[in-house]
């Protein structure tokens, strides 16, 4: 019975946030079990009604928490592991995408940081490599075409020996032109 009323009380503590506020000061253990209680309590179904969704869709700042995240390098992972669970759920994902700090994604990735780079390039291939994108993702990307292709084109270009970078690269330069 506790176990059952635990996500309740995450929901109505409203400890989340302060969470994900905070993960960077927490130890390696702690930061791994709190990405693993997210990933858990985003799984959780009640019949057909996903509660940590709801309450996510009502409080769309946890998401900008995630996202914000990667301003700290030693929360970046966690933040992004937790940000990809996310995204699997079109409605978590147009909040990002409606979020004013959304393109800091392109920040991330030039970021000298590999771990915060790579990561933050694995939630971008997301929403480009996705065949059955929003019609908002859809849109940004048409909207926004050519700077993303450009950017693209240049971006890690050092990395001219790394083979299965340069596909993905590619992939996205052809998956962004496809785009009308």
């Amino acid at each position: 019975m506790i176990l059952q009323n635990a996500p309740l009380e995450f929901y109505h503590s409203n400890i989340l946030p302060s969470l994900i506020q905070n993960i960077g000061s927490f130890s390696f253990d702690c930061r791994k079990e709190i990405s693993l209680i997210y990933a858990i309590l985003l799984r959780r179904k009640i019949g057909t009604r996903e509660p940590t969704i709801d309450y996510l869709n009502k409080h769309p700042q946890i998401i900008h928490l995630l996202c914000d995240g990667y301003n700290q390098p030693e929360a970046a992972v966690f933040v992004g592991s937790m940000l990809r669970e996310s995204l699997k759920h079109e409605s978590l994902a147009s909040i990002l995408l409606d979020y004013k700090n959304f393109f800091s994604f392109f920040k991330y990735v030039e970021m000298q940081n590999f771990d915060i780079a790579s990561d933050a390039f694995s939630n971008f291939r997301i929403f480009v490599a996705n065949p059955n994108k929003t019609s908002s993702v859809y849109e940004i990307i048409k909207n926004n075409k050519p700077k993303l292709i450009d950017f693209l084109s240049n971006f890690q270009n050092e990395k001219d020996t790394d083979e299965q970078f340069k596909d993905e690269k590619a992939f996205l330069i052809k998956e962004i032109q496809k785009i009308e």
